[in-house]
């Protein structure tokens, strides 16, 4: 995807196979506020290393966004005293998958959560890294997860994936090498598909349902 010649970009996961062409997310920015604004499905990639901007994206209800890296870094700021860098909220029957078909695409966050999944929202993980989040989780959610590959590592935060009454399927992936819980989880379930190839080593909360 992002190819000149306009050539398509295959992922492949066990609910993810087809054939989609792409056009750049920076059609979706809201050049005010520099958040990336969804009205529609869309599939997306990432052209260059590129700054998320002070507000929030958003996955809106009944809204459906497939979101390649392509080798890329979405990068979100340092906290300062006019910015605070938000990355993407996914509300109620929305729908994000993230991918990435170079395999070196990373989402850095330093103050805030790289994703919120809200109660019927559902985030795919196919590929790319959530690496660096100083303070909070990259992926905070009461809605579903579903993680086929990609990784979530070398985060300081309270844990990597905070999960409130919602769920966690795990196929495939890394969660591993994050500096306190990798996975935090209050009245939810995480499921391990049998034969999945992840690394969970010792770093579940007390009370997490596997």
């Amino acid at each position: 995807c992002g190819a000149a010649s306009g050539e398509a970009c295959l992922h492949t996961g066990a609910q993810h196979g087809d054939t989609i062409e792409f056009e750049s997310i920076e059609n979706y920015r809201d050049k005010s506020t520099g958040a990336f604004v969804f009205l529609r499905d869309a599939n997306v990639y990432v052209p260059k290393d590129t700054n998320l901007g002070n507000k929030r994206s958003v996955i809106p209800r009944g809204v459906t966004v497939t979101l390649c890296l392509d080798g890329n870094t979405l990068i979100e700021s340092p906290q300062t005293a006019t910015r605070y860098t938000e990355g993407f909220a996914i509300e109620d029957g929305g729908t994000l998958t993230l991918c990435d078909c170079k395999g070196t695409g990373s989402l850095v966050n330093f103050n805030d959560n790289d994703f919120t999944v809200y109660d019927t929202g559902t985030l795919n993980m196919y590929g790319g890294t959530l690496e660096r989040s100083d303070s909070t989780p990259p992926i905070r959610l009461i809605g579903t997860f579903n993680m086929y590959g990609g990784a979530i590592t070398g985060n300081y935060g309270r844990c990597a994936v905070e999960v409130t009454d919602g769920r966690i399927n795990l196929y495939g992936g890394v969660i591993d090498g994050n500096y306190t819980n990798d996975i935090s989880s209050y009245k939810s379930n995480v499921e391990l598909s049998p034969g999945a190839v992840i690394n969970i080593p010792d770093k579940l909360y007390p009370g997490t349902r596997v």
